[in-house]
């Protein structure tokens, strides 16, 4: 019992140790990820030439973001599932394509200007008993069929 009790914590602190690896991430970026995402599992860093990627899992929600050097978000990827998606957006979908469920969402955010203006577009992937079909749709609401599959 004392060695599995052993082996269990060396394994949780080893965990510990690995999710809380920043390696050289300034603190800018260290303290803008942490102030936006204080619960944010399974972290993992990656350093570019000119900012980090930060990979995490919050709230069942898998995201990447994009940070400069100076800890300003570039832009976020999510992917999560319907009931993630804000609700005047699903009813949206759901009255354009009756009959069809919504299988996956992936969010993608750019921050467009200096003032940090961001876009945000969804990409909605439905599924019925006879096509598989891509949405694209902003936060207006507006959206296009981006691709479908008929299922054989």
């Amino acid at each position: 019992m004392k060695k599995l009790f052993a082996l269990l914590s060396a394994a949780m602190l080893s965990a510990v140790a690995l999710a809380a690896n920043t390696g050289d991430v300034n603190e800018k970026v260290l303290q803008s990820f942490r102030s936006g995402f204080p619960h944010a599992s399974q972290v993992t860093w990656q350093e570019l030439t000119d900012g980090y990627i930060v990979s995490f899992t919050d709230d069942r929600v898998r995201t990447k973001i994009v940070y400069n050097k100076n800890g300003v978000l570039i832009s976020s990827t999510r992917y999560y599932t319907e009931s993630v998606l804000p609700s005047s957006l699903r009813v949206l979908v759901k009255d354009a394509f009756p009959g069809k469920e919504i299988f996956g969402i992936t969010e993608v955010t750019i921050a467009t200007d200096a003032e940090n203006h961001v876009q945000t577009v969804y990409f909605i992937k439905l599924v019925d008993k006879k096509v598989w079909m891509t949405i694209e749709m902003n936060s207006e609401g507006e959206l296009r069929v981006t691709e479908k599959f008929r299922k054989v």
